[in-house]
């Protein structure tokens, strides 16, 4: 089988929102070893025919069709989540952690707790605890703003830093990993199913 890799840019974080169990959803819609049997067996024109005589399918099985691809979606995406979690954890990190660097990061300067929060899309106060646990770490300091007294920037240090770029280089290998269980076709029909949900 031929596989497919994974290419991402630098500073590219990819959360479980991304991804699809294609195998169910093609199991909903079409049946491999069956309809191959049926060419074999009769033909094409016989397994059009058969096709044409088939009643339409109950209203009932197709809800529970439904039910499974929406059921293995969410198995699929909270499975995926805990392989890019124990990815990032021997690293004392975690993708909420990996979050907060990202923008930080990519900035080159410090940002603002409620910048942080809009660029997480969070409430401020998730982020106040995020970058607690980072300070204590030792990967992010707080300092003053100095265009408002009442405010507060966070900055990488320099093992902030370092961490981030492990994180990254850790999170695009298990990344690849998971996307090498696809074939090409898989990878792209995936990608297709993907992209119809969000539409």
């Amino acid at each position: 089988m031929h596989q497919v890799s994974l290419d991402l840019p630098a500073g590219t974080l990819v959360t479980t929102r991304s991804f699809v169990n294609y195998r169910a959803v093609v199991a909903t819609f079409f049946n491999d070893g069956e309809m191959n049997r049926l060419i074999d067996q009769a033909g094409k024109r016989s397994m059009i025919s058969r096709m044409r005589k088939r009643p339409p399918p109950k209203r009932a099985r197709r809800s529970h069709s439904a039910s499974a691809v929406v059921s293995s979606l969410l198995e699929t995406a909270e499975a995926v989540e805990s392989r890019l979690e124990a990815a990032l954890s021997p690293l004392g990190l975690s993708l909420a952690k990996l979050g907060v660097l990202h923008p930080l990061a990519e900035a080159r300067a410090p940002l603002s707790l409620s910048e942080l929060a809009d660029r997480q899309h969070c409430v401020r106060s998730n982020i106040t605890q995020l970058v607690d646990r980072l300070e204590k770490d030792g990967l992010v300091r707080r300092r003053p703003d100095p265009d408002d007294r009442r405010g507060v920037l966070a900055a990488l240090t320099p093992a902030g830093e370092q961490a981030y770029a492990k994180g990254m280089r850790a999170l695009v290998e298990a990344q690849q990993a998971i996307v090498r269980a696809l074939s090409a076709g898989d990878a792209k029909s995936l990608k297709s199913a993907l992209d119809a949900l969000t539409s």
